[in-house]
């Protein structure tokens, strides 16, 4: 998707861990997945969401200081449908091209979280931690407070963007 905007918009844009895009600081876009898993480890199926703020009144005023869109960004009036084709074109260029270590080594270019200090949002729970490194399996690894580390697999990360 990041790729897909950039073509398209003709700017550059970063990650957040683990799955929104930002551009000019503010979130851009988010991508939801949702699947089973089953005994075994076989994944009888994934379900992925995109959203993309693409047009200007895509953004409230009350999420404006958070929150942009390609538009707000550039100044440009974008295509949806030239979007879509293009994050289409990008995903199986990426699936059929690029080698797991090269994905990963692309994402993590990408990624502006490491070193900066985050709250950590478990279903139960929330606690302040510093994002330390991201790991070959995309896991977030973190420093609590006391010390300890941990890697995230799941869960929300977020931070104060200045």
């Amino acid at each position: 998707m990041a790729r897909a905007v950039e073509s398209c918009a003709k700017v550059e844009t970063d990650i957040k861990w683990v799955n929104d895009i930002y551009l000019g600081g503010k979130k851009l876009a988010g991508i939801l997945v949702e699947g089973a898993m089953q005994n075994g480890g076989e994944t009888p199926y994934i379900i992925t969401g995109m959203g993309i703020n693409v047009y200007k009144n895509a953004i409230s005023e009350e999420i404006s200081s958070i929150a942009t869109s390609i538009e707000n960004e550039t100044g440009a009036r974008i295509e949806r449908e030239a979007l879509a084709a293009e994050i289409i074109r990008e995903f199986l260029y990426v699936t059929e091209n690029m080698s797991e270590e090269a994905l990963f080594s692309e994402y993590s270019k990408r990624s502006f979280i490491i070193g900066k200090e985050v709250t950590v949002m478990k279903l139960t729970e929330s606690y302040p931690a510093k994002a330390i490194a991201l790991l070959p399996d995309y896991s977030l690894k973190i420093e609590k407070q006391n010390g300890e580390t941990e890697s995230l697999f799941t869960g929300e990360v977020s931070l104060k963007i200045k």
